[in-house]
């Protein structure tokens, strides 16, 4: 009896209530989406509201309830947006309010539309526009309210609905179930939107929340604020677009639509530029990028294509070419692509011909000035070209790479490569340039182009026969490249393709082989990387000086470790034990004005073709640490000093990968200076560097006469090693770094906090010598590892050289 009573007492509620006939309107329609309006609440944290949800028996009349008090007290205006509480996920009551008040009146604004606006065209959200659903779907006005007509159809077949929202965009980067694929839309304004996910290729959400001083509730969803708010205020909505510079150059045929949508629907397919900068190039050259493909999944396909497609700089060509791929949806996914863009190429090939022919393929058959190279599931930054073509008109390079990151499936960052300038000897030790490689076509002929032979690691042999045959190699330090994980890839298991290391390995020892005899490539132990060793006829003489206070036993020890014979060992006279003004110092193998007097002198009567040194606190030295030091600069006279790798007491010690810009030590800053780009690009890869210390090195001799040597005068106790290094940069002369030269010390502490007015004088004395490449650091360090971990480079830049800014 009583339920009878709430359901009579329920209807009179209905008949005296002025929203009851639009209730029956929206209620007969059947487009209130109760689950929607319910997370829309949890949202907005309004548990009063929540509770008036739960009690009521029908969710549609608490809606109608719970708007009419939101609206009576709000003020709607156009330029403004605000997630209110919508009924459906395509029905923003703000966004139809804002734009047709006048037309709403006194009407609730959801069964105006449904009534009367969609008969005038009127957009519920800018997320569906009547005329283009009209344009992309079968339905016209003789079949009723196009909403209604998505909800039935357009829904199950996730048809487009608007221009700024791209359900395959959406769901290629958004792995969802089955059930909620097909409404997307909704996924992203429950979901997506707060997880930073874009509804269109060119919108960067985060880029256009970071122009916003206050973007609280209204950036719950940042594409409907730029639509309603952002594009009238010249907010930009991807860190290239220009949108006065756009709206002039279309301005003949843009009228009053938006300047994003006409680029989304015509500009990028009439290859429109979308700012000055690129406009103002002097030279735009085509790049063709080629993508070999086979067996793809279709998502990954369709964003790697996307990803070119989308390019601010649209003087490209994509060609894409099939190597017979098994899968039939492989094929329609590329012929899809080809027939929506004139500068998108396929070829097929009627067999696997494996990745360096299909690559090969490609790049006969493409037409640009250069060529760049992208896997079938990897994905290009949008800003790609535009950094490829301003660095080619800035510099002429033949040969360019760019940093890159590691995604997963939905686009998510795993981790940042961040790489330094272009490093020959690190090249020798692996492929540390990967993606995204650039190159000039007459350089890729000149070489001869990909290799058959060396598939599995064809980019590696491709990238050392570019290298060998130009000078003009440019490093790009900006995050260009997204390469994706997989499980099939080496990107994640560097064991999943082993005949790959065999391959890069040969291509290696093939292109050392042209250069000399002597060079052999051997295995390291760690897959894709490759140890260089080099044979030398006859030994240099070498003057070892060991900086050591140890007993004589210690020395023999020494002696005993080294397996060169052309060498001799000289030694500091000894100090007194526990005087700290003539000892040496503990931390980092740094002098004191006493010894560096002494080690003056030892230089000074040494005849040898080289000086070796060696630090205070040496314990063990691996037994070929001489000859492979020896080795490494006997044969290149560009090279005048050779270093080798530390062992604390087994362990590589502390990292100077990032700087600690609090601690002032001069020790441990003399301590970054000299570690900082070996750290950031492995300890135990071959690599030129651009300083060392005094634990484990080697100098020519005649260099070190030539540049003047030591100038203990200046730096008698932590800098005099690094200013000879800078010097001999500045006569362009090399410092390698090798891992297979390796000193273990012992009671050693991680830095020297004692300073004192001599120690810091020393220091600003340097910075101000040496001013100049210190204000452009290390080119072999990227400073792209301060961003990563939260510094900003000013600091960093003031913390180096000393200046304020």
């Amino acid at each position: 009896m009583s339920e009878k009573l709430n359901k009579l007492n329920l209807a009179i509620r209905y008949l005296i209530d002025r929203d009851y006939r639009d209730y029956r309107l929206v209620r007969s329609l059947n487009v209130f989406d109760p689950e929607y309006f319910r997370q829309l609440l949890k949202k907005a944290d309004r548990e009063d509201l929540l509770d008036t949800f739960r009690d009521d028996s029908d969710p549609l009349w608490a809606y109608f309830k719970i708007s009419r008090t939101e609206l009576s007290s709000m003020v709607v205006s156009p330029g403004s947006w605000r997630q209110l509480l919508d009924p459906c996920p395509l029905f923003d009551t703000w966004y139809y309010l804002a734009s047709y008040k006048e037309m709403v009146g006194s009407r609730h604004p959801f069964s105006h539309y449904l009534l009367e606006g969609w008969k005038s065209n009127l957009k519920p959200s800018p997320f569906f526009d009547p005329l283009f659903y009209e344009q992309s779907s079968s339905w016209h006005k003789g079949l009723g309210n196009p909403l209604i007509h998505y909800l039935e159809h357009g829904l199950q077949q996730r048809q487009d609905c608007s221009l700024f929202f791209s359900h395959g965009w959406y769901l290629d980067r958004t792995p969802l179930p089955e059930a909620l694929q097909r409404n997307a839309i909704k996924h992203y304004k429950l979901y997506g939107a707060a997880a930073g996910k874009s509804p269109v290729p060119v919108f960067d959400p985060d880029y256009y929340k970071s122009q916003i001083d206050d973007l609280t509730e209204d950036g719950s969803d940042p594409m409907l604020h730029y639509i309603c708010v952002g594009e009238r205020l010249e907010i930009a909505p991807n860190s290239q677009f220009n949108l006065n510079f756009y709206r002039i150059s279309v301005q003949d045929q843009l009228a009053d639509e938006s300047p994003l949508a006409h680029y989304l629907s015509v500009g990028v397919f009439q290859k429109r530029e979308i700012n000055r900068r690129l406009a103002a190039l002097e030279n735009k050259p085509v790049i063709s990028i080629v993508v070999p493909v086979y067996n793809p999944k279709d998502e990954f396909l369709n964003n790697c294509i996307r990803s070119v497609l989308y390019q601010s700089y649209p003087h490209w060509q994509l060609w894409l070419v099939d190597d017979f791929s098994s899968a039939a949806a492989t094929r329609d996914i590329l012929a899809y692509w080809s027939s929506r863009d004139e500068r998108i190429n396929c070829l097929y090939n009627d067999r696997n011909k494996g990745i360096s022919a299909a690559t090969q393929i490609g790049a006969d058959h493409s037409s640009g000035e250069y060529l760049g190279f992208l896997d079938h599931d990897d994905e290009l930054a949008p800003e790609c070209l535009w950094y490829v073509a301003e660095e080619i008109n800035r510099s002429g390079a033949k040969f360019l790479y760019t940093d890159e990151d590691l995604i997963g499936d939905d686009g998510s960052r795993h981790a940042v490569f961040h790489k330094p300038g272009f490093n020959r000897a690190l090249l020798y030790s692996h492929n540390y340039i990967t993606h995204f490689m650039v190159v000039a076509r007459g350089l890729f002929d000149s070489v001869g182009g990909f290799n058959s032979e060396y598939d599995g690691a064809q980019d590696y042999d491709l990238v050392l026969r570019l290298t060998s045959r130009t000078l003009e190699s440019r490093h790009i330090p900006r995050i260009l490249y997204h390469w994706r994980a997989s499980s099939t890839s080496t990107s994640i298991d560097h064991a999943s393709k082993p005949y790959a290391h065999e391959a890069g390995r040969h291509a290696l020892q093939r292109l050392l082989d042209a250069k000399s005899p002597t060079m052999r490539v051997e295995d390291t132990g760690l897959n894709y990387h490759y140890r260089l060793r080099i044979d030398i006829a006859e030994e240099p003489s070498v003057t070892i000086l060991a900086l050591t206070e140890r007993d004589p036993g210690h020395l023999q020890s020494l002696k005993n470790a080294t397996n060169y014979r052309n060498c001799s060992f000289q030694t500091l006279p000894r100090q007194s034990p526990g005087d700290r003004s003539t000892s040496l110092s503990e931390a980092h193998g740094m002098l004191t004005p006493q010894s560096a007097a002494d080690l003056q002198e030892l230089i000074n009567g040494s005849s040898s073709d080289y000086l070796a040194i060696l630090g205070q606190d040496t314990s063990e030295l691996s037994l070929d640490w001489l000859t492979e030091l020896v080795s490494k600069v006997h044969l290149d006279k560009s090279i005048a000093i050779a270093c080798g790798r530390i062992s604390y007491d087994g362990n590589d010690g502390p990292s100077y990968t990032v700087p600690d810009l609090g601690n002032q030590s001069v020790a441990y800053y003399a301590s970054f200076l000299a570690c900082a780009s070996r750290h950031a690009s492995g300890l135990h890869n071959l690599q030129y560097v651009n300083g060392c210390n005094f634990h484990i090195c080697l100098i020519r001799n005649s260099d070190l006469a030539a540049l003047g040597g030591f100038d203990f005068e200046r730096y008698p106790r932590y800098l005099a090693m690094l200013d000879l290094c800078y010097r001999a940069l500045e006569k362009r002369k090399k410092i390698i770094y090798t891992p297979d030269a390796v000193v273990t010390i012992t009671g050693t502490r991680a830095n020297d906090p004692i300073e004192d007015a001599e120690a810091l004088q020393e220091k600003r004395e340097f910075q101000q010598r040496h001013r100049l490449q210190l204000s452009g650091f290390d080119q072999w360090y990227n400073c792209g590892h301060l961003l990563t971990n939260g510094y900003r480079k000013k600091e960093f830049m003031q913390w180096l050289t000393g200046i304020s800014a």
